[in-house]
């Protein structure tokens, strides 16, 4: 074997080798890093069942609540992407279900709003509704937001009469606390009995989750946009309206023997 076939068999070994190590390493680590994520991740922002588990989360702020940039990120369109019932995750393919915000300020301390939801199945032929242009689900909140001091928002929203949306839960609030934890607005729920709660509600960017832990409960949203939404030309409020008048009307020609 000549010296430049030595310095070439070398120079592979020495290859496998420094790779070797490189895998052994990043392999090795994986576990430790996740672990310690996992601590220093705050237990008040687990979107999951998983966060069921704590007796009692304390939020601790990093920033003042601010009321400007709550409402901002609140506003638009949201999307559906998961929903868990009893721990069962349903196929959200099949819906199509969208959650629209549409706030404005009142005052420097104060918003004030609406909330409208829109859900049905995304196959036309399976739809059970007496008005064919009508979705499956259709509920109303008047919303109201406040500041509560400098750390924390008070939030509620009110369901409107009439609302018909009940697949799986009422989604009603009842002044919940939100604070600022690591840039997500978040809120846990400890006045309301736990069958009327919603245990966590917590807003990022472009992630919005609902968590009933005595319902198990989970419902995603991802944003679609945020700009001030219209739905078929008309702002929420004047959109709910129409299709509440529509469905009394409707409701109204039944015959009183076929109700």
């Amino acid at each position: 074997m000549n010296l430049l076939q030595i310095l070439r068999n070398s120079a592979i070994t020495l290859a496998v080798l420094i790779a070797g190590f490189q895998t052994a390493s990043l392999f090795g680590f994986v576990p430790s890093c996740e672990k310690e994520l996992a601590t220093l991740y705050p237990a008040a922002l687990k979107a999951d069942l998983s966060a069921c588990g704590a007796s009692k989360t304390a939020v601790k702020p990093t920033a003042a609540a601010d009321l400007a940039k709550f409402t901002s990120r609140l506003n638009g369109t949201w999307n559906l992407k998961m929903r868990t019932v009893q721990g069962i995750t349903s196929d959200a393919r099949q819906l199509s279900a969208r959650l629209y915000f549409d706030l404005s300020p009142e005052s420097a301390v104060r918003a004030a709003g609406g909330a409208l939801m829109l859900e049905r199945p995304k196959d036309e032929t399976v739809r059970r509704v007496s008005t064919p242009s009508a979705p499956d689900a259709l509920a109303f909140w008047e919303i109201n937001i406040s500041q509560k001091g400098k750390m924390a928002l008070s939030f509620g929203m009110v369901e409107g009469e009439g609302s018909k949306y009940e697949p799986v839960v009422r989604r009603a609030v009842k002044q919940a606390e939100f604070s600022e934890l690591e840039n997500v607005f978040v809120s846990v729920d400890k006045l309301s009995p736990k069958a009327e709660a919603w245990d966590r509600i917590i807003l990022s960017d472009n992630t919005l989750v609902f968590l009933s832990c005595q319902r198990g409960v989970i419902e995603r949203y991802s944003k679609v946009s945020g700009q001030k939404p219209e739905i078929d030309g008309l702002r929420v409020k004047a959109y709910w309206q129409k299709q509440k008048v529509g469905r009394i009307i409707a409701a109204a020609r039944v015959p009183s023997f076929a109700k």
